[in-house]
């Protein structure tokens, strides 16, 4: 289904590519789709509303802008696509991290003690983070986030450069186009 036509997307005739349209409303069978579009007059700059069967319609990939995607934006959120940069940085600051509270509470004997409690509390939200990371830096490869759990493959996306342009999970983050 994400073939198809969504809300929001600018799509033109397969028999007149010259006219852009923006979708305004969607209604979906198995395969196909309904398409209520916004179709701008090119006399008077007004626009009306038309519905197309979505097999007539042909959906415009918009390139990147050439902006590039701010870091650490949605740090909590499993959508979209990171670049490797960001993700070594979350992944780096994971690891030392760890190793930084595993030295201080170690060492100390708060992990005998009631602190133990807050130790384990606290890794939930970085827990979150990382799952996050490796979630959008899969999607960066063109591939779902269930990936990350396949062995030595994390070590793979530190090294291994995003697909160019769109994919199904969104924008490039560097901005670059196809």
């Amino acid at each position: 289904m994400r073939d198809l036509p969504q809300i929001g997307d600018i799509v033109y005739l397969k028999a007149n590519p010259a006219v852009k349209m923006t979708v305004e409303k969607c209604t979906y069978t198995r395969n196909a789709a309904m398409v209520t579009c916004s179709v701008p007059d090119p006399v008077t700059g007004l626009s009306t509303t038309m519905e197309y069967d979505s097999g007539l319609l042909e959906k415009v990939i918009i390139k990147a802008t050439g902006e590039k995607q701010r870091m650490f934006r949605n740090i909590f959120s499993f959508d979209g696509r990171i670049r490797r940069l960001e993700y070594g940085i979350i992944f780096s600051s994971y690891v030392l991290l760890l190793v930084a509270w595993g030295e201080v509470f170690f060492r100390s004997g708060y992990l005998e003690s009631e602190y133990e409690g807050i130790f384990f509390l606290a890794l939930i939200p970085l827990v979150w983070i990382l799952f996050a990371a490796n979630t959008k830096r899969c999607h960066d490869l063109g591939r779902s986030g269930g990936w990350q759990i396949v062995p030595f493959f994390r070590v793979m996306m530190l090294f291994v450069d995003g697909e160019p342009g769109y994919n199904d999970y969104g924008p490039n983050p560097k901005g670059i186009e196809e």
